[in-house]
């Protein structure tokens, strides 16, 4: 396990338990700002005082950036809200995404004039999820001597699909003739599209997360 704030080597040695190591690298990860503990919202200095997710989580719940308070408070859930009181953070722009329908838009496609790009768009983004899928398989079930590098190499191409998604796919608009007849052409799943989509609002396509490895 790897990052620019820690680096440990599991490795099969004679006599040394492997699930105390994995536990006690799994411990490195929390004290490293992948979790906390119930008094901490922030790693020690040895690991940069980085903020922990559930910090950057809440900081998004609070509306504010994490700000120590300016007189000593003990952390708890009813004192939480006295730990965010720095900057502001506005609401994001939230894209109305159509919830993907089983048949990931077979009917919504061949009724979309502009089909040819929204397709074009939806495989790049199953691709470049395919391959980190495939790129896991292998760090997981490949040859051990290249496997951090596998692994290395799937995580960095999680970046392309917020690309491929966010500047391709959610710019497509369902043609909003299509949405109306969405109950007609999903009636089995038109309950749930309603649920996970205002369907009165301008709705756009979303990724598939396709793997086209099987």
């Amino acid at each position: 396990m790897g990052d620019d704030i820690g680096f440990t080597t599991i490795t099969d040695q004679p006599g040394i338990d492997p699930v105390q190591t994995l536990c006690a690298s799994i411990d490195e990860i929390l004290e490293q700002g992948e979790g906390a503990s119930a008094e901490d919202l922030v790693t020690s200095t040895e690991y940069e005082s980085e903020e922990s997710h559930y910090a950057r989580f809440a900081s998004l719940y609070h509306g504010a950036q994490f700000e120590e308070p300016r007189h000593p408070v003990k952390l708890s859930a009813e004192t939480e809200h006295l730990f965010f009181q720095g900057r502001p953070i506005g609401d994001p722009t939230v894209v109305n995404t159509l919830a993907v329908p089983a048949d990931g838009y077979a009917k919504v496609l061949a009724l979309d004039p502009g089909s040819v790009s929204v397709t074009a768009d939806l495989e790049a983004f199953d691709a470049a999820f395919s391959s980190i899928l495939a790129a896991l398989d292998a760090a997981w079930n490949g040859p051990a001597a290249v496997a951090w590098k596998t692994l290395g190499g799937g995580v960095h191409s999680m970046v392309d699909l917020r690309v491929l998604s966010c500047f391709n796919i959610l710019r497509h608009r369902v043609p909003a003739g299509i949405v109306d007849m969405l109950p007609t052409l999903y009636p089995d799943e038109i309950d749930r599209l309603g649920q996970y989509t205002d369907l009165t609002a301008p709705v756009f396509y979303g990724p598939r997360f396709v793997n086209t490895n099987t």
